[in-house]
């Protein structure tokens, strides 16, 4: 039987590739045959299995036969063996172990819940009456004492997983959970596990979780460094799936874990019962990530528009609009735009304090969110900074940068203007810079979505910031500096899928407006008709705001439901 056995590996070996190469012509015929060779392949390892599972409770063998593991192919058709680098050489190789259809039935029947009543009976025949019961295969190691034990329990709806625990623990046995069978034997048997060596490629990339870094505002650092928010994003941190499995699984002496980032897999060398748990920790984490769609906006808007249009940023109250014209008179209906959010945004009031910083407007869901933008491009003077989008994972930080750099001394030394042969006299000397600084100067905008087990909650922190380029300023000795100003905000809010958080409330006024008024006809008299005009100034009042949306990728949400 072992010789058939190794005929029908060879076989399946040689025949699946050409079998496969086959022309679509005889497409159904090669399914055909490769259904038969599987059947005949997949019938003889039981039988393989059976017969050893035999001699070695007769005592003939010294020890139980591992599982076999045929070569698997992978999605781009490409068989993985043990052959493919060197140091895979003697490892068992898995396509994907913990996600199988056997793996799957396994801890579906583990965690069923079972009910038991048991009063003085043997242990081998509880694990008999648990094995038909939930139809899984229950191996127990000789040197377990079961006719030795007796139990008395009772369980009522219990996961089958837990009333084992429970069973074996008090019966001074423990147990393993390998792929398609439950491996019972003393804790001394488990103690004295060999090292066994399993890849596991990974279904959904390496798992990176990657936190940026930016540099803290206000530093000066070397010639080319970053000053500001504004420097360029760089990678801090880098988590990995590896570096999960070094903190959570036990590593004796002689284990060791490889990480292959060329195929995407994880070699590890442990004992089975610690592969067992790396398993279960594989099967938690490779998962498809959930993505986020990050839409942003900043739009710069005139406050005599808001209040033209009749903007209510007191979110006591629900925040709503009307649609009136320059003049006056109202001209459309009245959208309710908000509902309450127990915040006031009170930043176009005259307060001493208005405008220093950016503060929660409220939370719009998406139809709201077009009203509100039909309603400010309806305003010659609303502009539109920057409208990027970007996606990214669940619980990354996406960071959209749309500035200009500019670079300024930071450092200067005092140098003689003249020949060296002249005598030095007042004026003779200036500052000559040395070191340079370079600042970001635009739009820049950390968003970080974490979103909920229902796929439709989002926790979104948003750190958006503009900054401008003002007017320099000059020290002694005619060092001259530019001069920046900044507006930021920091918060978290809480949305559902396709909800707009508002922020806004950060005035500016740095721009003067010529207003001219004249009266008609009369204005136009020569000699006396600059009579009848007037020309006024005034500082040109602008309110920035800035509406950030996160919406669950549908693509990736149907397949999650689905799943």
């Amino acid at each position: 039987m072992l010789y058939t056995f190794v005929l029908i590996f060879i076989g399946s070996w040689v025949w699946t590739p050409l079998l496969e190469g086959a022309s679509e012509a005889n497409g159904d015929q090669v399914k055909v045959l490769k259904g038969i060779l599987d059947e005949e392949r997949n019938g003889v390892v039981k039988q393989v299995l059976d017969e050893h599972e035999a001699l070695y409770e007769d005592g003939e063998m010294s020890s139980p036969l591992s599982t076999v593991h045929s070569p698997q192919s992978t999605d781009d058709g490409r068989r993985t063996t043990d052959e493919d680098s060197d140091y895979l050489r003697g490892a068992t190789l898995t396509d994907r172990p913990v996600f199988t259809e056997e793996v799957e039935a396994m801890r579906e029947a583990l965690e069923a819940p079972i009910t038991v009543n048991f009063r003085n009976v043997d242990l081998s025949y509880v694990l008999d009456f648990l094995a038909r019961s939930s139809q899984i295969n229950i191996f127990v190691s000789k040197a377990a004492p079961l006719d030795e034990k007796k139990i008395s329990i009772r369980l009522r709806d219990m996961p089958l997983k837990s009333a084992l625990r429970y069973i074996l623990r008090k019966s001074g046995l423990d147990y393993r959970i390998e792929r398609n069978v439950i491996w019972v034997a003393t804790p001394e048997e488990f103690a004295e596990e060999e090292i066994e060596t399993r890849v596991y490629v990974l279904r959904h990339g390496s798992g990176y979780m990657t936190r940026f870094s930016q540099a803290v505002a206000g530093t000066l650092g070397q010639a080319g460094g970053a000053g500001g928010l504004g420097g360029a994003a760089q990678v801090e941190e880098v988590t990995k799936i590896k570096d999960i499995l070094e903190q959570a699984v036990p590593f004796p002496k002689g284990s060791r874990l490889v990480f292959d980032e060329r195929l995407g897999a994880v070699i590890l060398a442990n004992t089975p019962s610690n592969l067992a748990v790396a398993e279960e920790i594989l099967y938690a984490l490779d998962i498809e990530p959930v993505q986020v769609l990050i839409e942003a906006r900043f739009i710069e808007v005139d406050v005599t528009d808001l209040k033209e249009f009749g903007f209510d940023f007191d979110l006591d109250s629900p925040w709503a609009f009307s649609k009136t014209s320059m003049g006056g008179g109202d001209h459309g209906n009245r959208w309710q735009v908000n509902s309450g959010s127990g915040l006031n945004f009170a930043a176009l009031s005259r307060a001493a304090t208005e405008g220093l910083n950016l503060s929660l407007a409220g939370v719009l869901t998406r139809p709201q969110f077009s009203v509100t933008l039909n309603a400010l491009s309806e305003s010659r003077r609303a502009k539109t900074l920057s409208a990027p989008k970007i996606t990214t994972l669940n619980h990354q930080t996406a960071t959209i940068e749309v500035v200009s750099e500019e670079i300024y001394p930071s450092r200067y030394e005092v140098a003689f203007a003249r020949e060296a042969s002249e005598e030095p006299a007042e004026g003779d000397f200036e500052n000559v810079p040395q070191e340079f600084v370079t600042r970001d100067v635009g739009i820049m905008l950390q968003v970080t979505p974490h979103v909920g087990a229902d796929l439709n909650t989002i926790t979104v922190t948003v750190i958006p910031e503009v900054s401008e380029l003002g007017s320099a300023f000059s020290y002694s000795g005619n060092v001259t500096l530019p001069r920046f100003s900044t507006r930021s905000v920091a918060t978290t809010v809480i949305l559902d899928d396709e909800e707009t958080v508002v922020l806004g409330g950060l005035l500016t006024e740095n721009e003067a407006q010529t207003d001219h008024r004249e009266i008609p006809i009369l204005s136009n008299i020569p000699l006396i008709g600059p009579l009848f005009q007037r020309d006024s100034n005034s500082l040109r009042r602008r309110s920035l705001l800035v509406f950030v949306t996160a919406s669950v990728v549908k693509n990736q949400l149907a397949r999650s439901i689905d799943k």
